[in-house]
């Protein structure tokens, strides 16, 4: 290799280094420069999102295999209508009273709005004696010869215990006066009217037995009658006098009859006749005509509603067990009581239909089912249609 060569090698060689030191140098520089941090930005834990719905009432629980549907979880004492039809009013066995709204939508009944309406809890309540009018209420205890009763004081917000001589009530239309029995310390029995708490009393008549049933007439005026306690199970006649204790007449003395429920228009009425196996059929009789017939279904006037117009009633049917002998399984009937015609509908097993009353459009039956105490209802049409 000659010297030219070496020379031109060792100049590109120096160039090289030359070149590397000086960016090795910027670097060097560039690296004492202030520098702007930069930020982290923190960490955040995230909580789930959770979309919690709004509270709504629980769904209505059907009853298996039939069309009836709960409408409570709780069990209710006497429960009825009020707000003009558009609320439910009820007790429940700690003696509180509550009023609910009631709304219908397609083929479901909706219950809202729960109130307790403050009035002193009674216990014991097996039964609520409701007025046609007013703001009152009785409160039955006991059963047969051991029932008791408490008028509730709406003004006074307290309950009124009635003296234990009276063995019977009933009210009057008005919702002002009551009609009941009186027995003494005797035995002596009187049929007497009065304000709700027995103020103001006034005899009306004289009584034969002192275990006398009263019910009086929607329209006031009559009083029907039956003795209670009768052990003579062959024959226990159902009778009537007028509200002024001054005209008597006789429905039926034949057979074993109980009961009384008054057609809305007061010219007829139902009752239960027993025959001599112990079973129990539902009659009707009609003022107007003395007519007496049976409605054709083994049950009674306590598992019955009457329609508005008096022509018709609905009435909870017994499958299997017994009125008055224990829990039944009840099917329902509606019953034209002029025609004899009727319609039946299932309630699938498990469902004692008592406490029966209907809707303003009559075409929902509700009622106590004795089977779990809550309140049940059930569809006899459509919405649209009427009783």
């Amino acid at each position: 290799m000659n010297k030219k060569a070496i020379a031109i090698l060792g100049g590109i060689f120096i160039l090289i280094v030359g070149t590397l030191g000086v960016i090795i140098y910027l670097r060097s520089t560039g690296d004492d420069e202030p520098t702007t941090p930069v930020e982290t930005p923190p960490v955040v834990i995230q909580e789930p999102v959770i979309d919690f719905p709004d509270f709504e009432e629980p769904e209505p629980t059907p009853v298996t295999g039939s069309g009836a549907t709960r409408l409570t979880d709780e069990a209710v004492i006497t429960p009825a209508l009020f707000f003009q039809g558009n609320g439910i009013a009820y007790f429940n066995r700690q003696g509180q009273l509550f009023r609910t709204d009631m709304a219908i939508s397609g083929s479901t009944v909706l219950l809202s709005n729960k109130t307790e309406i403050t009035i002193p809890p009674k216990s014991g309540i097996s039964k609520i004696l409701w007025p046609l009018v007013g703001q009152s209420f009785i409160a039955e205890s006991g059963v047969g010869l051991a029932r008791q009763w408490s008028y509730y004081n709406p003004e006074t917000g307290v309950y009124v215990e009635l003296p234990r001589q009276v063995k019977s009530l009933s009210w009057m239309p008005d919702g002002t006066k009551i009609v009941f029995v009186w027995v003494d310390d005797n035995g002596n029995a009187t049929l007497n009217l009065a304000n709700p708490d027995t103020t103001g009393y006034q005899l009306l008549s004289e009584l034969y037995d002192s275990d006398i049933e009263i019910m009086v007439s929607p329209d006031g005026r009559t009083i029907a009658y039956y003795r209670n306690q009768n052990t003579n199970l062959s024959e226990n006649g159902l009778f009537t006098v007028s509200a002024d204790g001054q005209t008597w007449g006789t429905i039926t003395r034949e057979g074993y009859n109980r009961g009384v429920l008054w057609s809305p228009d007061s010219r007829k009425l139902l009752f239960s006749k027993r025959d001599s196996s112990g079973s129990s059929t539902l009659w009707m009789a009609d003022l107007t005509t003395s007519q007496v017939k049976s409605l054709g279904v083994s049950s009674s006037e306590t598992k019955a509603v009457w329609s508005r117009d008096s022509q018709s009633v609905v009435v909870a049917v017994p499958s299997s067990g017994g009125v008055g002998s224990g829990l039944t399984s009840d099917s329902i009937a509606k019953i034209d009581v002029m025609s004899g015609s009727k319609t039946d509908f299932s309630l699938g097993s498990g469902v004692d239909a008592q406490e029966l009353f209907l809707n303003l459009e009559e075409n929902i039956l509700f009622f106590r089912n004795a089977q779990d105490g809550s309140l049940y209802y059930l569809f006899l049409s459509s919405p649209s249609s009427s009783f």
